[in-house]
């Protein structure tokens, strides 16, 4: 890959060494960039992040630090939240931004409108949503990055002490917020599986702050969620994992499961079930937004959806002029029982096989990095001109 983007010069700015979010997936993104000669300047945003969400890692602070003294670039990406862009007036400005509902945010669509000349959505569907809520400029398709030699199936497994090896698993990783709708998940799961006793969930799901207060709040709100599954004669064993885990110890908590399931009202990227499904496991959810980029019926199990307004999101910019999912709570009680007996009898292991294979192919270092620097690439060269503006002048202006 030695020299394939030396073509390449830009401005990065974006969390940088975030362990989560925007941090994890700039780095997967940059690193291959780099590594095949692109010129990037970075430009960390993260000075509010707290320092236990913050990786320390030699390579890219040498990166950071190198980058203080590189000339600038023409072209600037701004992966991050809309307020916080920083564009240049002198400089190609691209918006990178995820979001989770079917229309981007009216205040996040005014500030793109006023500092982008394009903007990339972080799947297809938010191409739509981008357009939807009102973004002017060209709209471009740019998923992010999954290093699928990594998160493969074969490796180590993390020990679950209190999960008997025999139960059939399934897993949920996110933070605890509304959006990933944890009540319906846990809900349908206790329904699904009353009675059964060689069944196991396991949500590994974390705060804001990684503390005592916070780890109890949440295993007491799980314990509450549970609890609303009422006239059972009796539940199922739901394990919870606050604690921070470092990369190779997700690795090995996605191995030691069978079934990654997800009832999330929206998802721009779902990084997650991505990495389930390069681990060939075996997906139960939704297809709303970015999940129908990936998902289809050959490599996993489809659980129908209707639309609803946003509401009690209990985060701002989430306003019922916008849409998200809302599973068809029925259907997904069968879907999860499916996925029981399919893995007790071995019958759907093609879907998890096809997931790795739909991985592979669209979102491999390989492939993701070409897609960006053929984009930049195409920009540079003055593909999907915005109205009113001349690119291809604008760039001989700043050479």
């Amino acid at each position: 890959m030695s020299g394939k983007y030396s073509d390449i010069h830009i401005e990065w700015q974006s969390e940088i060494t975030a362990k989560m979010g925007y941090g994890l997936q700039a780095r997967r993104m940059l690193k291959p960039l780099i590594e095949g000669g692109a010129n990037v300047k970075l430009i960390p945003d993260e000075d509010y992040l707290p320092e236990h969400m913050k990786l320390v890692d030699p390579y890219w602070t040498n990166l950071i630090d190198s980058s203080k003294i590189k000339p600038d670039a023409p072209i600037r990406i701004c992966y991050a939240l809309p307020p916080r862009y920083k564009p240049d007036p002198n400089k190609i400005t691209i918006g990178y931004t995820m979001w989770e509902t079917n229309k981007y945010p009216r205040p996040w669509v005014q500030h793109i409108n006023a500092t982008c000349n394009y903007f990339f959505a972080g799947c297809d569907a938010l191409v739509d949503s981008g357009i939807g809520g009102g973004i002017t400029c060209p709209i471009l398709p740019m998923s992010a990055t999954l290093d699928t030699e990594d998160w493969k199936p074969e490796g180590p497994k993390l020990n679950l002490n209190e999960i008997p090896e025999e139960d059939v698993k399934f897993l949920f990783i996110g933070n605890f917020i509304p959006r990933k709708n944890l009540d319906q998940l846990v809900l349908a799961f206790a329904t699904a599986f009353e009675g059964v006793r060689d069944v196991s969930l396991i949500i590994k799901t974390w705060a804001s702050k990684n503390d005592a207060k916070a780890k109890k709040h949440i295993a007491d709100a799980i314990k509450h969620l549970t609890n609303k599954a009422t006239g059972l004669a009796s539940r199922p064993k739901i394990s919870v994992i606050c604690d921070i885990l470092d990369e190779d110890q997700i690795m090995a908590l996605i191995r030691s499961c069978d079934v990654y399931t997800s009832v999330s009202k929206g998802e721009g990227f779902d990084l997650p079930m991505m990495q389930a499904m390069s681990m060939e496991k075996l997906i139960v959810t939704t297809r709303f937004l970015a999940h129908g980029d990936y998902l289809t019926d050959e490599n996993s199990i489809d659980v129908p959806f209707s639309l609803t307004p946003c509401v009690d999101a209990a985060a701002p910019l989430y306003d019922s002029y916008q849409l998200w999912s809302s599973p068809d709570m029925g259907e997904y009680i069968k879907k999860l029982q499916l996925a029981y007996t399919a893995t007790r009898s071995g019958t759907h292991k093609h879907l998890g096989v096809e997931a790795r294979k739909t991985i592979q192919s669209k979102y491999s270092p390989d492939v993701n990095t070409d897609i960006l620097a053929n984009t930049i690439r195409d920009i540079r060269a003055g593909k999907h001109v915005p109205p009113k503006q001349d690119f291809k002048q604008s760039l001989k202006q700043l050479a």
